[in-house]
């Protein structure tokens, strides 16, 4: 039992013939596109992003002048929240968040370049 399981867990029978390598290859592709769409909302609409958490109140608190003042959802100001703390923080999320996926695929190609890619696949 615990050879057969062994066998299956090393993906070896889906390179039994070539039509089955060149259907993942597509699969692999596909799920590739799929995820780019998916989880690459936050860098393509951080700019967008960045009124909606002004407008929500995130990290107001460092600005003492608006911090007063301030009613989330309020129709009736402008909506102009805004201070150099708040954007420096905002600024400093949007640079880690965008940082630290790509610091990430150093220790993901390792991986990859290890147990290939269809193993990764079945591992993510």
């Amino acid at each position: 039992m615990h050879k057969r399981l062994r066998q299956w867990l090393s993906f070896k029978w889906l390179e039994d013939n070539l039509v089955d390598v060149v259907k993942w290859r597509y699969v692999l592709a596909v799920m590739g596109i799929i995820e780019a769409l998916l989880f690459s909302g936050l860098v393509f609409g951080w700019a967008n992003l960045v009124f909606v958490l002004k407008s929500e109140g995130f990290w107001i608190e460092s600005c003492p002048e608006l911090n007063a003042t301030f009613q989330p959802h309020n129709t009736q100001s402008s909506g102009n929240y805004s201070c150099t703390s708040q954007d420096e923080i905002l600024q400093a999320v949007f640079t880690v968040a965008t940082f630290v996926p790509n610091a990430v695929l150093v220790l993901i190609g390792l991986s990859i370049d290890r147990f290939g890619p269809r193993n990764m696949r079945f591992i993510a």
